[in-house]
Parts: structure tokens; C-alpha cells; sequence
């Protein structure tokens, strides 16, 4: 069948995510946290899911939840959407501000390249706002007119840079009536949150996600936060009862455990220990062999070898000795770039011994 007599072309030459599957021993490819929940905050979890009655549908907008949420946020419930995971809410947020615009859609690259996938497959166009060096600069973004939506992550993945939060005020003060979205899936191991800039301006959307620092990929748990009067247009495309009986149970257990919370902010703050010293390590490493590691403020670190061959070849022999790291190398201005998930020392000293076997070779 020639679907291209149904389907856009630019759905049809766009490339599907791809993550490559391996049985390492050692997973360092997708920013997961190497710290699983307490105990018995998964035991009231199944207590809870098994007194639920699983012939019923779930909640469709769990209000309870966003008033656990917003407590823990410092926002009010009505400024939450919630979402199974924060890939979700990107097609909503896409699909409701970018369809239609009168300005432009502005997108940061090199980042998180579910944004511009998103636009591919939706025929939207779009411009882009490049990085130097890995690092934001906001004199380097395109002509902004009036109605644009600009999109950008802070912490950036697969970097690790940041948009200072006063760069960010002079954007929406200067650009009041465009939307600005910033993605914080990774704030909680950085020390500027946007949270007050987004209690000051409406035109402020802040995208986050669970999975990363409250060790909760599994449970497919992502949120915005926006004010109310978009909140009541993005809801009209966020589908009812997407958030399932488990992953409700998950999270009203972990938000309800003072203790558990405390735990996982504490590990976070191990996690940002650990990547300032294996970012140390490589970075006097890299003073004998020819490659760059980059200051990040995420959960992971971003090197940079000397051309795609080196990484590939590195790649392979972190493959071969058990461990993975992610070939971001195809993405804008990522020519010879793995990203490396920060894990446990054991896991982080491993993973430093092979780079140096490698360059020993």
C-alpha cells in the first residue's frame, strides 16, 4: 500500500525514536535514577492497588493528586496538568500551541528531540534556536514576532546547560505576549528553578517529569505547570483516565510519605556529588587524550570525542566490557558525543576505568 497517498511527508521521512538494547551489566543510557523506591512505599503501593476495584475506570482528573502535587511544587492545584510521563504532555502542549500559530515556533537544539520529532510528524515548521559551544545564548535566537511559542530544556539534554533565570525574565519580559515553555525534567539537580518567574508571568509554561530525580521512570508520571486559562485549553486535548490505577496508587503513596521523599531528595543530592567528581575525573583525564567532557547541572555528563570514529569506537568497547552510554552523535552539533548517565560510584568508577583502557589501547 503507498501510504504516502494518506500520510504527510514529513511523517513519512521523519526517523522513529530508537533506543538501542543491549544486556549490559552496567546501563548508563537514559538518565534513570540507580536509587529503586523504599520498600514500603511499594508495599502501600500494592495495598492500595489491590483494594482498588479493577474493573472500573480510574480517576480521569484526580484532583487529589494535584493538591499532593502542588504542595510539593509551591504552585495552586488549578496550575497542574498531569500526564503519563512528560513524552505524553509534549504531543498535547505541541498539538494545542503550534498547529495554529501566528508567530513562529522556536525550538533549542541540540536538546531533548521529542520537540522537533513532534513537529516533523505534524507537518508544523519551525525555527531553531542554535547553541554555541553548549551553552544558551539568547542573543543568538531568531526574530521573535508577537504569538510565538519558544521552546527550550533547563537543565538542556544531552548537555547539561542552563538558561540563567535572569536571561529567561528578560525574555518574557520583553516578549509578553509569545508563550515560553521550559522543560525542568531535570531541575532538582540544578539550583534555579523557574518556579518563581513562572508565579510572576502568564506566558511561562513549565514542563516536568517525575521519573528522574523521585526514581519513578517506570511509573509514567510527567506534569505542566501553566496558568489557568491555558490549562483549560490544553486540557481539551489531554485524554481522560490516561493515568492508570497503578501509576495513581504509585504516586499518592510516594507524595504521602514524608520520610520516602526526603529520601529521594537526599539521593539527588548524592547524584549531583557523584557527577561533579566522575566530571572531574574525565576532565583530567582528558588532559592526556583527545576528547571533552562538558560541566553539566543534570543527572548525566556529555563527552565529546575527537570525530564520529572515536565514538563509535569507545562506544563498542564500553558495549563490549558491559556497559552502555547513549550515542546522541545524529543530533544538531552532537558530531562524536556520548551522553553518561550518572550512577554509583561502583558504576561510575567502572565506567572511568574503561575509557582509560580504551585510550591505552
Amino acid at each position: 500500500m503507498d501510504l504516502s497517498k494518506f500520510l504527510a511527508p514529513t511523517l513519512m521521512d521523519a526517523p522513529c525514536y530508537k533506543l538501542l538494547k543491549t544486556d549490559c551489566e552496567i546501563k548508563l543510557d537514559q538518565n534513570e535514577s540507580p536509587f529503586d523506591w523504599p520498600e514500603e512505599v511499594k508495599e502501600k503501593t500494592l495495598h492500595n492497588l489491590k483494594s482498588e476495584p479493577w474493573q472500573k475506570y480510574p480517576e480521569p482528573f484526580d484532583e487529589s493528586l494535584n493538591q499532593k502535587l502542588a504542595s510539593y511544587v509551591g504552585v495552586q492545584p488549578e496550575q497542574i496538568i498531569t500526564g503519563a510521563g512528560s513524552n505524553y504532555l509534549i504531543t498535547i502542549l505541541m498539538n494545542c500551541l503550534c498547529r495554529h500559530l501566528r508567530g513562529k515556533a522556536i525550538i533549542a537544539e541540540p536538546s531533548f528531540p521529542l520537540y522537533a520529532l513532534h513537529a516533523r510528524y505534524e507537518s508544523m515548521s519551525y525555527e531553531i534556536w542554535p547553541q554555541e559551544n553548549f551553552e544558551y545564548d539568547i542573543s543568538n535566537l531568531p526574530v521573535i514576532p508577537d504569538h510565538s511559542v519558544i521552546i527550550f530544556a533547563s537543565p538542556n539534554n544531552p548537555a547539561g546547560n542552563v538558561l540563567k533565570s535572569e536571561d529567561l525574565e528578560q525574555l518574557l519580559n520583553e516578549h509578553p505576549t509569545s508563550i515560553i515553555v521550559a522543560d525542568e525534567a531535570y531541575y532538582e539537580f540544578n539550583d534555579d528553578s523557574y518556579i518563581e518567574l513562572f508565579k510572576k508571568h502568564q506566558n511561562l509554561i513549565i514542563m516536568r517529569t517525575l521519573s528522574k530525580t523521585l526514581s519513578s521512570a517506570a511509573i509514567r508520571f510527567g506534569y505542566i505547570l501553566c496558568h489557568e486559562d491555558i490549562k483549560n485549553q490544553l486540557l481539551k486535548m489531554r485524554l481522560p483516565f490516561i493515568l492508570n490505577k497503578f501509576t495513581l496508587a504509585s504516586i499518592h503513596a510516594l507524595l504521602d510519605s514524608p520520610k520516602a521523599m526526603k529520601t529521594m531528595l537526599t539521593n539527588a543530592k548524592k547524584l549531583v556529588e557523584w557527577r561533579e567528581k566522575l566530571h572531574q575525573e574525565l576532565v583530567e583525564l582528558s588532559k592526556e587524550h583527545p576528547f571533552k567532557t562538558y560541566p553539566s547541572k543534570a543527572n548525566f555528563l556529555l563527552l565529546q570525542l575527537s570525530d564520529n570514529l572515536q565514538k563509535t569506537m569507545l562506544h563498542s568497547h564500553l558495549i563490549e566490557n558491559s556497559i552502555i552510554v547513549r550515542d546522541v552523535s545524529k543530533g544538531r552539533g552532537l558530531e562524536g558525543c556520548l551522553r553518561i548517565s550518572i550512577s554509583t560510584p561502583h558504576a561510575n568508577e567502572k565506567l572511568l576505568k574503561n575509557i582509560q583502557s580504551f585510550f591505552k589501547k
